[in-house]
């Protein structure tokens, strides 16, 4: 199957008209295409406020209008899309893409935000789906390709209610730094040793040596609790 770029502009383009809303407490907005009530224009460096100047932000999202027509690739688009709207994007166009397309924006989007809102068995199809050679690049598949049959893998969090997600690290330290960050008394750090089978692919791409293990095949395993702080 080969990507419709046509539809997947079009979805892009229905984003620009999303209407921004202001954090409260905070300067900022929550849009796909921005985060700050105050921007530049495309063809400007000279800033507006998009609240109190309506014209200017009219045109503003023409701007942006055209600027997705003349995009040549998803991966373009995609880029133009504020981090933690990518998941909802693919979750809206995946069925468009190419194998190649799905898979390299699934991690994409998996890097950016996670699964967070998707519903477990969507995320798990959608990963089942993927093309691992696409889904990772070559030197993460060379590290998963030298794996052992038995893989130990570690996951922090906040609580013990989000022991059994998708997101593993082979490093603990970087497991801890995650429950620690929490700031939480119900903050915890699980170890559990995987068939190799069952480690779904390797990503780097933000130094975590994460492994992703689907929800279905960890209920397979026996999940033990770390108590031994790591430094």
């Amino acid at each position: 199957m080969k990507t419709n770029l046509s539809i997947v502009k079009d979805k892009a383009i229905q984003l620009i008209y999303t209407e921004p809303k202001i954090v409260e407490g905070f300067n900022v907005c929550r849009h796909p295409y921005i985060d700050t009530p105050v921007i530049n224009g495309i063809d400007t460096d000279k800033p507006f406020n998009i609240f109190q100047d309506t014209e200017k932000y009219l045109q503003w999202q023409e701007q942006c209008k055209e600027d997705i027509i003349h995009r040549k690739n998803v991966y373009s688009i995609f880029s133009l899309i504020r981090p933690s709207y990518r998941m909802a994007f693919f979750n809206d166009i995946n069925q468009y893409l190419s194998d190649k397309d799905f898979a390299e924006m699934l991690a994409l989007s998996w890097f950016a935000h996670g699964g967070k809102e998707i519903p477990e068995v969507e995320l798990e199809a959608w990963f089942n789906k993927a093309d691992k050679s696409y889904l990772m690049n070559k030197r993460e598949q060379k590290i998963f390709s030298e794996l052992p049959d038995q893989v130990v893998v570690y996951r922090g969090v906040s609580s013990p209610a989000y022991k059994c997600g998708f997101s593993w690290t082979l490093n603990k330290k970087v497991a801890f730094w995650y429950a620690d960050r929490c700031e939480s008394h119900n903050s915890c750090v699980y170890e559990c040793v995987v068939d190799k089978e069952d480690a779904f692919c390797y990503f780097n791409t933000r130094n975590e040596a994460e492994i992703i293990v689907l929800a279905s095949d960890l209920k397979r395993y026996n999940l033990t609790e770390c108590h031994r702080s790591v430094k």
